[in-house]
């Protein structure tokens, strides 16, 4: 796996445009986007009946053509209703496997809804929510998506109007999930008892290879609950927080506080910036653990790919699966996972 690059994984969303990519049939691909070409339309509003028309329409494209793999709606002005209406088109079908609702004015009682079909859909692994007014309400609605989906792989969950109470949610889903690869879950509003969630659903899931919790104001407690949890983790080789949203604890207010004011101009008290200068330091220094776990479970990665093929060479008839077991057994000591490294190298 490449750790530069989020492509790696076995399909990241590429940014969000407004027209239905379908990868196969170029006629439904300019049947679909001619009705949101109407739905989009600024010549004239369009009512809430022509809406639910023009999404009937695409859902009944969707039913009558099962031969296309990618859907993408962002910041296509889809409500609820209309969501629901082209969604049930994709209840039967089995080849549609990505799945863009990101932008659109789609709310909690729209999750609910999707739910229902996504619980009987078995090929959608991508699902871009981002961008869309969920709330808290609709997170649970996602946590119950991944505790009884079986497929989806990737979920992008940024800037949905989540709280505590929602990630948390989400967290409690995380640990009963058996397929996800990778999550996003940037700007939305961590505290403590959410961020402890987080760390929990990381220290149990053993099939979560990334996630992003960028722009999300964790604080010191916080990622060190989760570089604690990571280190019995043996599968994440991918986390990511953004810096600039580094939280000290400290509200604007206190920090503005320790300014000295005077007619022209005013200074930083000194003793100040050196508490925040070490705050920065000892939290770079937990997200440098966090880095090194990921590197280290990369490492492990590699490695077990290598020994596989190694096993399956020395020994053809071997299952996979029997091969990828024991390589893992392998890795137990540094000896042994030099032993096949060694043998890695030779393929």
């Amino acid at each position: 796996m490449n750790r530069t690059s989020l492509d790696s994984r076995s399909s990241y969303l590429t940014t969000p445009t407004n027209e239905i990519i379908i990868n196969n049939k170029t006629s439904t691909r300019s049947k679909i986007n001619e009705l949101l070409s109407e739905i989009q339309s600024c010549c004239r509003p369009r009512t809430h009946k022509e809406i639910e028309n023009y999404a009937q329409q695409i859902s009944t494209i969707l039913e009558s053509d099962p031969t296309f793999n990618e859907l993408q709606l962002a910041g296509s002005f889809i409500q609820n209703e209309a969501a629901l209406i082209i969604l049930k088109g994709l209840e039967n079908n089995k080849t549609v496997t990505s799945l863009n609702l990101s932008n659109n004015y789609i709310n909690a009682n729209g999750i609910n809804a999707i739910d229902k079909i996504l619980q009987n859909n078995t090929s959608v692994i991508t699902l871009d929510l981002s961008r869309n007014s969920l709330g808290n309400d609709g997170a649970i609605a996602i946590g119950e998506i991944l505790k009884h989906n079986k497929t989806l792989q990737n979920l992008y969950l940024n800037a949905i109007q989540l709280s505590c109470k929602g990630i948390s949610a989400i967290a409690k889903g995380l640990q009963e999930n058996s397929s996800l690869l990778g999550i996003e879950i940037k700007y939305n509003d961590f505290c403590y008892d959410s961020t402890e969630a987080i760390a929990k659903a990381l220290q149990n899931n053993s099939t979560l290879k990334y996630i992003d919790l960028s722009g999300t104001c964790i604080d010191m407690l916080g990622i060190q609950g989760i570089a604690a949890a990571l280190k019995s983790n043996t599968t994440i080789t991918n986390f990511f927080l953004s810096y600039e949203f580094l939280n000290n604890n400290e509200s604007d207010d206190s920090y503005s506080d320790n300014y000295m004011r005077a007619d022209s101009f005013s200074e930083v008290d000194s003793d100040h910036e050196e508490s925040r200068n070490e705050h920065e330091k000892d939290f770079l220094k937990e997200y440098a653990v966090i880095q090194l776990i990921c590197m280290r479970n990369y490492q492990k990665e590699v490695l077990e790919h290598k020994g596989t093929i190694s096993f399956c060479l020395l020994a053809p008839e071997l299952p996979t699966e029997i091969a990828c077991l024991i390589a893992d057994k392998l890795l137990i000591t540094e000896h042994d996972a030099a032993t096949l490294r060694r043998i890695g190298n030779k393929v």
